[in-house]
């Protein structure tokens, strides 16, 4: 991936962050870059604003989005779309991901029966 084609995928808007594969480019890109890895806030908060969802809309899919990753039988709950979504958003805000880690430690605390009572 080229800077040139970085600054263009960026002013088309987020679809084209579709799957994984996308997101190692961009990375790997800003990493060997000496230009992009200077503007990497830059573009990152580009990206962050870029993203269609929002910290309340995250939030209340996480359990949804932790049944999907942990039980498979449960995973049609959220579409593929919405997964990456997720996905992203996590990625880009430490807020949400720390409610993501307590949910998580949470689900370990009652798989394990070690979870406080209510």
């Amino acid at each position: 991936m080229k800077c040139k084609e970085l600054r263009g995928l960026f002013a088309h808007g987020s679809e084209w962050l579709q799957g994984p594969e996308a997101l190692t480019k961009l990375f790997a890109h800003v990493e060997t870059c000496p230009i992009c890895s200077r503007n990497a806030e830059g573009l990152f908060g580009a990206l962050e604003e870029k993203q269609s969802i929002t910290c309340e809309r995250c939030s209340s899919s996480l359990p949804a989005y932790y049944d999907a990753l942990h039980f498979k039988e449960v995973s049609e709950a959220l579409s593929e779309n919405e997964m990456l979504e997720i996905e992203r958003h996590l990625a880009a805000c430490d807020r949400c991901q720390e409610i993501y880690e307590g949910l998580v430690l949470l689900a370990e605390l009652e798989e394990r029966d070690e979870a406080p009572d209510r």
